[in-house]
């Protein structure tokens, strides 16, 4: 928050400033100007150093935020910042205004060294630190200068004016413009701009806006004075808006007036009273039910400069009273200002107050009860190193317009149209056979989201699939194929590929892709083996660590309901035939039973031991498992009976031995129907 240095009240610096100290207490900052500027050289040092501080004041007070750095400049030369560390502060907040946010905390660090106690430091620095972490990770608004509706002047302050439902009643809008055929015309001392109208403009159906105009309010509403800040009330019948008169005696004299409209044309405005004449109050907006009117003003009971306040409409007298100060959650010890009331009920309005990116930010604080939650600063680009005022939101989008002085508009204030785009999100993919890479037809998809909605498809001729996702979702795929062999009339794919996605923490639109392959069945026996499976030495006894494995295989008999597994166990040949078959029948039994333990239905399950009667067969993918040396004595489609194991060297028998010690399942059956999807079916027919 500027403080600045220099006084209103001050007596003329000496003979040659007498016109610019004129102005100077005036608040006629455009016009002092050029005199101090003339002043200055033919001035003594401790008269440079008060129109110094004078022009830092009128170069911020005009938003020249540039040039006030070159007159601070001037004044560090001078050491104004030793007696006075005000001007060191005013100089940090102007550095940052420009953007130059690595300088801006040099100079509050500063400030910080002479003024310890003081926060506006510290939160100056932290600021700053925060305006750089949000430029490189900005917020998904996108920001457009609204070039048709700019003009060379200040252009600020919009409102919607459209009649209707939605988009109509957003394609029409009233805003308060300084361009030269403004009513008051001339040069404001205050601004060097034309003083302000309400103009109007409308975008037509191929988005082109009418070129603005401020016609229908010229007469009543339009007058010399400075006029700004429209709102309409929901019919559009009654305009509330802010009135500035010229400087007098140091009081700006901004006022509230309301307008009727009468046919086409509106009414001459009368005030609406809030306070006396010595304090500024504007910026009305109006609460969804139009009962509650919220403002800004510099009236006493305030927390700082301007304030924002609310007050009632009293249906009785007709009039609105009893204003009340938001207090200290929502207004700070600087200017808040601008607020908008948008149909959730969250208020968004400019501050310099809050920690912020520039000068002006736009914050937002939703409704909670009676109060307000947590201020929000809306961050980049939203905000900017400038100033943003006067935001507007369309109901239920985050779409609307706002102004800023920002670089690259196209005059000193420009309106800007935002939009938070919609995240969208998409998977899509091929279903394919693993080993003939042609696309599968009608395989299903099945979706499911952990906010608990679910979907399938079918894929198309070739073997596509797509799928729209949400925000912050994760999901999980499952691909089957219920196609069978018309000669077997077995599954061509017993089993699935599964696949999960998440959109959680994705801040841009995104499309993913996963393709996927099914392994065919061929025309043999599909037998998998299930790895890490151990027993205790020569026990039935599962070890703790086959757990993991056969949970998998749990969850995978529960998504393909339609299996019946026989489960297998091997040995290798030591102990003897009639231990080893003894051994494995117990070991296929214990694993049986862990599954009927965790929910597997008997009828889906069979048992098995084969002892050491089924040794394994070497193929390419336990060849490319063995070890270096092994890989010497056994070629794939070896079989690892134990006079072939025998036959090779001592040091790799135990690793021939270990490949033959495994458990296995085998599909015997791909058309189970659990009972309960029996009755269901039953339950469907009888309906129909």
């Amino acid at each position: 928050m500027l403080s600045f240095s220099g006084l209103f009240g001050q007596e003329n610096l000496n003979k040659f400033t007498e016109e610019a100290d004129e102005h100077y207490r005036n608040e006629a900052y455009y016009a002092a100007i050029a005199p101090y500027k003339e002043a200055y050289p033919k001035s003594d040092k401790e008269e440079k150093i008060e129109i110094v501080k004078r022009l830092c004041t009128c170069f911020n007070m005009i938003r020249n935020y540039k040039q006030a750095v070159v007159w601070y400049k001037k004044g560090d030369r001078l050491k104004i910042g030793e007696k006075e560390p005000d001007f060191i502060l005013d100089y940090a907040e102007t550095l940052k205004l420009t953007g130059d946010y690595k300088n801006a905390v040099i100079q509050f660090n500063r400030y910080k060294e002479k003024v310890p106690n003081s926060t506006q430091g510290i939160n100056g620095a932290k600021s700053c630190e925060l305006a750089l972490k949000w430029k490189e990770e900005p917020t998904r608004h996108k920001i457009n200068n609204m070039a048709q509706l700019n003009s060379k002047q200040n252009d600020v302050a919009p409102t919607y004016y459209g009649e209707g439902e939605a988009p109509e009643m957003y394609r029409e809008l009233v805003y308060s413009t300084y361009r030269e055929d403004v009513t008051g015309g001339g040069e404001s001392e205050l601004t060097g701009q034309p003083t302000p109208d309400l103009f109007y403009a409308k975008l037509d159906p191929k988005g082109k806006w009418s070129i603005p105009v401020g016609d229908q309010f010229n007469g009543t509403v339009n007058t010399k004075s400075s006029e700004g800040a429209p709102r309409f009330n929901k019919d559009r019948t009654k305009l509330y808006f802010t009135r500035c008169n010229k400087p007098k005696e140091g009081v700006l004299g901004c006022k509230i007036l309301q307008s009727v409209k009468k046919g086409e044309a509106w009414a001459e405005p009368t005030e609406i009273f809030v306070a006396a004449d010595s304090f500024n109050v504007g910026h009305p907006t109006l609460s969804i039910d139009e009962k509650m009117m919220y403002f800004a003003s510099n009236m006493p009971g305030g927390q700082g400069g301007n304030d924002i306040w609310k007050m009632t409409y009293d249906e009785v007298k007709q009039e609105w009273a009893d204003p009340i100060n938001l207090g200290v959650q929502i207004n700070t010890d600087g200017n808040d200002q601008f607020p908008f009331i948008h149909d959730d009920g969250t208020l968004y309005f400019s501050s310099n107050g809050h920690i912020g990116m520039g000068g002006y930010d736009i914050f937002k604080a939703e409704k909670v009860g009676s109060g307000w939650g947590p201020v929000t600063n809306m961050k980049y680009p939203m905000n900017s190193a400038a100033d943003e005022y006067s935001i507007i939101l369309e109901d239920g989008i985050q779409r609307g317009y706002f102004s800023s002085n920002r670089t690259g508009g196209k005059g000193a204030l420009d309106l800007y149209s935002f939009v938070l785009p919609k995240l969208e999100f998409a998977i899509n993919g091929i279903v394919t056979d693993c080993e003939t890479q042609a696309p599968i037809e009608n395989a299903k998809v099945e979706i499911v989201g952990d906010n608990g909605v679910v979907d399938q498809i079918k894929t198309e001729a070739n073997g596509a699939y797509s799928f729209e996702l949400e925000p912050n979702v994760t999901y999980n795929l499952k691909v089957t194929c219920g196609t069978r062999n018309k000669k077997t009339a077995k599954l061509v794919y017993p089993f699935g590929q599964k696949h999960s996605v998440t959109t959680v923490d994705e801040k841009e639109s995104k499309k993913f892709e996963k393709n996927f392959c099914l392994e065919p069945a061929g025309d043999g026996e599909i037998v998998i083996e299930l790895p890490n499976i151990f027993y205790e030495t020569g026990k039935a006894d599962l070890l703790a660590e086959s757990k993991i494995s056969l949970n998998k295989l749990i969850r995978d008999l529960n998504d393909y309901p339609y299996l019946v597994i026989e489960l297998r166990a091997h040995t290798d040949y030591r102990g003897g035939k009639a231990f080893n078959l003894d051994l494995s029948e117990r070991r296929a039994k214990s694993v049986m039973d862990y599954l009927l333990e965790n929910g597997i239905r008997q009828e889906r399950l069979q048992s098995k031991g084969y002892g050491e009667d089924s040794p394994r067969k070497v193929d390419e993918k336990v060849h490319a498992q063995l070890k270096n040396a092994t890989k010497e004595y056994v070629q794939e489609g070896d079989v690892l009976t134990e006079k072939f194991i025998r036959s090779t060297s001592k040091k790799i028998q135990a690793e021939l031995n270990q490949l033959n010690r495994r458990t296995e399942f085998a599909i015997i059956r791909d058309d189970y129907i659990s009972p309960e999807m029996m009755e269901k079916v039953q339950r469907l027919e009888g309906e129909d």
